[in-house]
């Protein structure tokens, strides 16, 4: 099995942007559905989820451009690497996901912010 490293980094506690392209797909009225774990399992309630963002409004739907949009809650986990997925689920119920890869969150070094 080959080694999956990390595409994204985040660093904990930052508000962060993932810009996304699924080509071919139109996102008009679709709802984008990113998560992160920290292992891959069958919970299909995602309660384990590090992470988990919906996005509604995209930055160009037609064209399958849009952003998720991370806040510091988001990425206010523990320092690892995390399995990812994206999945889109279209007015009309049919859905469409990327394979999962990888993303890693690093540890800051300043946690005080006043």
């Amino acid at each position: 099995m080959a080694t999956i490293r990390p595409d994204i980094t985040l660093i904990r506690g930052d508000s962060s942007s993932i810009n996304f392209t699924l080509e071919g797909v139109d996102l008009t009225g679709a709802t984008v559905f990113f998560t992160a774990k920290s292992a891959i399992d069958d919970d299909d309630t995602d309660s384990n989820a590090a992470i988990a963002v919906e996005v509604t409004a995209h930055t160009n739907p037609e064209a399958g451009e849009t952003v998720i949009p991370l806040t510091s809650s988001d990425t206010d986990v523990t320092p690892g690497q995390y399995f990812y997925d994206i999945q889109v689920k279209k007015g009309d119920n049919t859905i469409t996901s990327i394979r999962y890869r990888k993303l890693e969150v690093i540890a800051d070094i300043t946690r005080r912010t006043s």
